[in-house]
């Protein structure tokens, strides 16, 4: 049964745009939501809204996780549409833009080691004194 469905969407890219369009965008969703590589995601929506001035109802904290998502999406889409009117894959940037990504990943990983403090978005939130529910939205924007 799942297998059908997989194949009925993945025939619904090779149609007419509005078609393609919508094909692409249930294969998208539904490669977002079996990927585990956001699974990441959960302890850092969770210690943001744990981080709040006042004990949220588990509704408030539903809007929050909400709120993270959509902007995860929406950076997943943008990211998408530029793809798609470039006409080219987010794998294949170039020779220019390999050694400035590089030099992000290398950096990231010495915070993750704990050499070099490469915190953005917690500073970077609390400079801007964003929270609630425009905080998780702004997070999930930075975190897609």
């Amino acid at each position: 049964m799942l297998d059908s469905f997989f194949l009925t969407v993945n025939q619904w890219m090779t149609g007419g745009t509005v078609v393609a369009a919508l094909g692409c965008f249930l294969w998208g969703m539904i490669s977002v939501v079996f990927s585990p590589c956001h699974l990441a995601s959960i302890p850092l929506i969770v210690a943001y809204v744990a981080g709040q001035n006042q004990i949220l109802k588990p509704r408030q904290a539903a809007h929050y996780a909400v709120a993270f998502t959509a902007g995860l999406f929406i950076t997943i889409a943008l990211v998408g549409v530029v793809c798609a009117l470039l006409g080219r894959m987010l794998g294949d940037i170039g020779n220019y833009w390999q050694i400035p990504v590089g030099l992000v990943l290398i950096w990231v990983a010495l915070g993750m080691f704990g050499v070099e403090k490469c915190s953005l978005s917690g500073s970077l939130l609390q400079k801007l004194r964003v929270n609630g529910l425009s905080g998780a939205l702004i997070l999930g924007l930075a975190y897609g």
